[in-house]
């Protein structure tokens, strides 16, 4: 008398998991404007860059992980050097930020992609 549970992927239109995404950043950014955001900011971001290697299916390679990896730890270090540390500008260097990390990650993905099919 087994019971199994099956699992059904959906698929989120482009559009809605484009605002998702957004929000998430936004949300994801929000601690620049506590004192010492930056600081605050760039300590998330370390944990963040973990999550590349969660085994999510949301790239094609596993690169790509390792590229979004450096790079999301590469915006959390500027942090520490960059100048205000809390405010606004915090905030708008984190959303822009994670934006292009989101960016060049797929970018990154599907020239590799692109590579492998081209040697295929």
């Amino acid at each position: 008398m087994g019971w199994e549970q099956t699992y059904e992927e959906k698929r989120v239109p482009l559009v809605v998991g484009f605002l998702l995404g957004e929000a998430m950043f936004a949300l994801v950014s929000t601690p620049g404007f506590a004192k010492n955001g930056a600081y605050w900011s760039a300590a998330s971001q370390h944990v963040m860059s973990l999550g590349s290697f969660n085994g999510g299916n949301w790239a094609e390679n596993d690169q790509t992980r390792w590229v979004s990896f450096g790079m999301l730890n590469a915006l959390a270090t500027h942090h520490y050097f960059v100048k205000p540390t809390s405010g606004a500008s915090v905030f708008w260097r984190n959303f822009i930020g994670l934006n292009m990390v989101g960016l060049t990650s797929h970018l990154v993905d599907k020239a590799i992609s692109k590579r492998k099919a081209r040697r295929s």
